[in-house]
């Protein structure tokens, strides 16, 4: 893999929550100084079982799936985006955010539409900067499951931790280009 000519730039990085309704919902974080870090990505998406002879390796399968997660680690500009929502309303599901729907499939474990039973799943998207230092393109993060939390601290400027997993429903859920 080649190193990236062109440099990410944290700073103009762009992170966008949105829901499965017929007209998504979306929150942009906004934030300064943001570092998206996200583990555990191996072939297949699988825990490996290996197999001993009297200590000795002999085997390995493939076994259960591996569900990553992920942490973002910012600094706050301010608590709301442009819709007046904060990213609280999105882990809570409250204010505009009551009526959102999971992108998790109720079929999956996910909340089903009457919002009370299920998991509660968003899409992340992280978009590094890279057109405005010539490339010819921004780089982007896409995961569509993600159960998400977060934590605020504080302080000048104010530490937004937002931590979460990325359930691997289908073959597409995590893709970055």
């Amino acid at each position: 893999m080649a190193l990236a000519a062109v440099p990410f730039v944290p700073s103009d990085g762009v992170l966008v929550f949105t829901d499965a309704t017929g007209t998504p919902l979306s929150f942009t974080v906004p934030y300064e100084d943001g570092n998206l870090s996200f583990g555990t990505i191996t072939h297949n998406q699988k825990a490996v079982q290996e197999f001993m002879h009297r200590g000795r390796w002999y085997s390995a399968r493939e076994t259960d799936d591996i569900t990553p997660e992920f942490t973002f680690t910012c600094h706050l500009v301010g608590f709301t985006d442009a819709s007046s929502a904060t990213i609280l309303d999105i882990v809570r599901r409250t204010g505009v955010w009551a009526a959102a729907l999971s992108t998790l499939p109720a079929s999956a474990g996910g909340m089903n539409s009457g919002g009370t039973k299920g998991l509660w799943c968003v899409q992340l998207k992280w978009t590094g900067e890279r057109t405005d230092f010539g490339g010819t393109a921004d780089s982007t993060v896409t995961a569509k499951y993600c159960r998400i939390s977060a934590e605020i601290a504080e302080g000048i400027p104010a530490k937004l931790t937002i931590t979460g997993q990325m359930f691997p429903h289908s073959t597409d859920y995590l893709a970055w280009t």
